[in-house]
C-alpha cells in the first residue's frame, strides 16, 4: 500500500514540474510578444514623421547676424492659417485732437484682419504699444480731415504703415496683416 502511495506521489510531483514548465514558457512568450509591439509602437511613432496641419504653412526663420548662418541654425516655425479671417480688436483709444479753437477728442478701435493664428495670438502682447502709435497718428492728422471718409482713409493708411514699420521692428512678418479697420469713431 505504501508503495502505491509513493507512485502516486512521484506521478503528481511530475505533472507539477509539467505545469511549471508550462507557465514559465507562456510567460516567456510573453514578454517577447509585448516587447515587440513596444518596439513597433515606438518605431513608428518618430515626432520627426510629423505633418503641419492642413491649411498651415512653413516658415524658415533665420535670426540675423553678421556671421555667415549655417543650415544649423536655421529655425523653421510652423505658421497656421485659420481659413475664417481672424479679427484682432485694439482699443477702444481715446487721442486728444489738435484744434487751435477748442479742446476736442477722438475715440476710436482698431481692427486688425488675419488669417494667421500665431498673429493674432501675439497682437494683444502688444496692445499698449498700438494704442500709442494709434493716438500719435491721430494727433498728426487735422482736426477738419478726420471728418471726411478720406480722411478717415488717410488715417488707416497712415496707422498702417506705422503698424507695418512696428511689427517688422518687433520680428514679426506683416504679410500676414491683410486688412485694417476702424470702427466706433467718434469725435466729440
Amino acid at each position: 500500500m505504501s508503495d502505491e502511495i509513493d507512485e502516486m506521489e512521484e506521478e503528481s510531483e511530475g505533472k507539477g514540474k509539467k505545469k511549471g514548465m508550462f507557465i514559465i514558457l507562456g510567460l516567456i512568450n510573453l514578454l517577447i510578444l509585448v516587447g515587440g509591439i513596444g518596439y513597433y509602437v515606438y518605431s513608428t511613432s518618430s515626432t520627426d514623421d510629423v505633418e503641419p496641419p492642413v491649411g498651415s504653412e512653413q516658415v524658415e526663420v533665420v535670426e540675423e547676424t553678421s556671421e555667415e548662418v549655417s543650415s544649423e541654425e536655421k529655425v523653421e516655425e510652423v505658421i497656421v492659417l485659420a481659413e475664417e479671417p481672424i479679427y484682432v480688436q485694439i482699443g477702444p483709444v481715446v487721442a486728444n485732437l489738435n484744434g487751435a479753437d477748442k479742446y476736442q477728442y477722438m475715440q476710436l478701435t482698431l481692427s486688425i484682419m488675419t488669417h494667421s493664428e500665431n498673429l493674432a495670438a501675439i497682437l494683444p502682447k502688444f496692445e499698449i504699444k498700438i494704442k500709442h502709435l494709434l493716438q500719435t497718428q491721430v494727433r498728426n492728422v487735422p482736426e477738419h480731415e478726420l471728418v471726411t471718409n478720406a480722411g478717415i482713409n488717410k488715417l488707416t493708411k497712415n496707422i498702417q504703415s506705422k503698424l507695418n514699420r512696428f511689427l517688422k521692428d518687433e520680428g514679426i512678418d506683416v504679410k500676414y496683416v491683410e486688412e485694417l479697420f476702424l470702427s466706433d469713431v467718434i469725435i466729440e
